[in-house]
């Protein structure tokens, strides 16, 4: 029996046992369902402790990029400092990029259709193989939008099939998904010479790609979006006091 559940006494989680979880997790990713004896307000905790280890790294993190840059003539993309594009950055992407990236962590045939949809999209978007046959934009984003329910209904058959393969496999799609998080970040940057030399600019994402992989199966999607979206709002600090001194 748990008794910190029974007893109304709380959980403390230190951050020598989250880090030891998380390295734990990292090394044997298991094919679980979020842990039902932690309470929401255990999870919140935890979540928070997580987030402070990962504040943590910024030290090491930061002289990495720094001088990844350097090496590489890589600059940040520019960011437009508008309202609009902060709660993007704080509120929609997080949401978007959970779901692209660790919703499909647990199978699921929405989200089969989903990441489908957007590689599809993404594939026509820089190879312009649609544009080669004439299409237009609308219809070539309206075509990947449509294959969403067709790939939906046509893949209920194989649910139980796919479900254990995605379990058998599921270590490889952990690592794959937690480093395709980190790579697909290099798009933040411009002017890079050398791609190899510039894999350290996405130290930081890969790194966040394993940590939200972790929170996603250990305590559940919504707190992932929430890490990621405490995340984004420390890192965009920033563009919210340019945006106020404007207000103001």
């Amino acid at each position: 029996m748990n008794t910190a559940l029974t007893f109304g006494t709380k959980r403390t989680f230190k951050a020598k046992q989250i880090i030891n979880d998380f390295l734990t997790y990292v090394r044997k990713p298991l094919y679980i369902a979020e842990d039902a004896t932690m309470s929401k307000t255990e999870k919140f905790q935890y979540l928070f402790k997580v987030l402070l280890c990962k504040l943590a790294l910024l030290p090491i993190l930061i002289p990495i990029i720094y001088f990844t840059k350097q090496l590489t003539g890589a600059k940040s993309a520019d960011m437009p400092q508008t309202w609009g594009y902060y709660v993007a950055i704080v509120m929609i992407v997080p949401l978007i990029e959970e779901l692209i990236f660790r919703g499909i962590l647990h199978y699921s045939r929405w989200i089969i259709a989903f990441a489908f949809s957007f590689v599809l999209m993404t594939l026509t978007k820089y190879t312009g193989a649609f544009d080669r046959i004439g299409w237009h934009i609308g219809f070539t984003y309206l075509a990947c939008f449509l294959s969403i329910p067709i790939i939906y209904l046509i893949t209920k058959p194989l649910d139980s099939i796919f479900e254990a393969l995605w379990a058998k496999n599921f270590k490889y799609i952990f690592h794959l998904v937690a480093v395709g998080f980190g790579l697909a970040h290099l798009t933040n940057y411009s002017g890079i010479s050398n791609y190899l030399f510039a894999l350290p600019l996405v130290t930081s994402q890969i790194i966040s790609g394993y940590v939200l992989g972790f929170v996603r199966m250990k305590l559940g999607f919504g707190y992932g979006v929430a890490l990621h979206s405490a995340w984004n709002f420390i890192a965009s600090f920033g563009m919210l006091v340019v945006l106020l001194a404007k207000f103001f």
